[in-house]
């Protein structure tokens, strides 16, 4: 059995799903979709009770929390019992700057957490403050093909035996990769669910991420510009209004045009989320593959508490 984790980059959504306020915001049918998936989680894990706490964000460093918003989150998981990690995502120097008050705080209070990185360059930033908690490789380093919109016969049709072995491998199983995380102590390996199941590598343990897998992910955000003039759409600044706290974006192909692939196969459904600068698949099962010990419920679609979510394209 695994121990489970929370993750999300909102305190509020911490706190309600660790005190089992799983039912906040009913009307929501994302909501309600998580929430089910998490029901399915318990079921995988040692304990209904969480041992981890994942704060912070994957994707998006104007979703990292502030300085005192993260120290909250600490002495709740103090209170409550809960294992702190902090997660990082792709930095600019604005978001590096946060996360070195982050580690200047951590060495200040003695603290060994663990964080999670998505940039090499916070692994620069670690070493070079000699911070002692132990790393965990992120998902958007972990490099593995996939793409949910494949289906079985296509895949038989199209990989050869070596092929396919390839594409159902984690790309931590490569020996210079591999290797280069052991000479850096990362000992540990986020990935997303799938719908395949993935071949591990017995020197590592870990994290499997569900229900949530990131299909795509970049610097430009739709939502970061919702507010913005037409002159002032693409300046580099820091400036945002985190739309993505109050509205996600449902995408799907219609009902009323079934997609073919050439082998005249229906293609899986598509039905897609967007968040913020990223977009998603919501997978049913718990696809785990060898060595995971960490079950990581990805609660950051959640709404936040009195957001309230309606509509049938656009939820805010």
């Amino acid at each position: 059995m695994c121990e489970l984790a929370l993750y999300s980059s909102n305190y509020g959504v911490i706190v309600n799903l660790i005190k089992q306020k799983l039912s906040y915001n009913t009307i929501n049918g994302i909501d309600r979709l998580l929430i089910s998936k998490y029901e399915l989680v318990l079921q995988s894990c040692s304990s209904r009770y969480p041992q981890y706490v994942y704060f912070g964000n994957s994707f998006c460093q104007y979703k990292m929390p502030g300085l005192q918003e993260l120290k909250a989150m600490i002495d709740f998981c103090e209170q409550e019992d809960l294992k702190f990690v902090l997660v990082t995502p792709p930095l600019s120097a604005y978001g590096a700057s946060l996360c070195k008050v982050f580690l200047e705080h951590f060495i200040a209070i003695n603290a060994e957490f663990e964080i999670v990185i998505n940039d090499f360059g916070m692994l620069k930033l670690i070493n070079d403050m000699k911070y002692p908690g132990k790393v965990i490789l992120g998902r958007l380093l972990d490099k593995t093909v996939r793409d949910y919109r494949i289906t079985d016969l296509e895949e038989q049709n199209y990989y050869t035996e070596k092929g396919f072995d390839y594409f159902s491998s984690l790309a931590s199983t490569s020996d210079s990769f591999s290797g280069f995380l052991i000479e850096n102590n990362i000992t540990r390996i986020e990935y997303d669910c799938s719908q395949h199941i993935y071949k591990g590598n017995g020197l590592f343990r870990y994290d499997f991420i569900f229900p949530t897998e990131y299909i795509t992910t970049g610097r430009i955000c739709l939502f970061g510009l919702l507010e913005r003039d037409d002159a002032s759409l693409f300046d580099l600044d820091n400036s945002c209004t985190k739309q993505c706290n109050k509205v996600i974006q449902v995408l799907s192909h219609p009902i009323s045009y079934p997609k073919r692939n050439l082998l005249g196969e229906r293609i899986r459904n598509t039905t897609a989320i967007r968040c913020g600068n990223t977009v998603y698949n919501i997978n049913n099962e718990l696809n785990m593959g060898e060595y995971v010990d960490r079950i990581i419920f990805d609660a950051d679609l959640l709404s936040p508490p009195n957001v309230i979510s309606a509509g049938h394209g656009f939820h805010q």
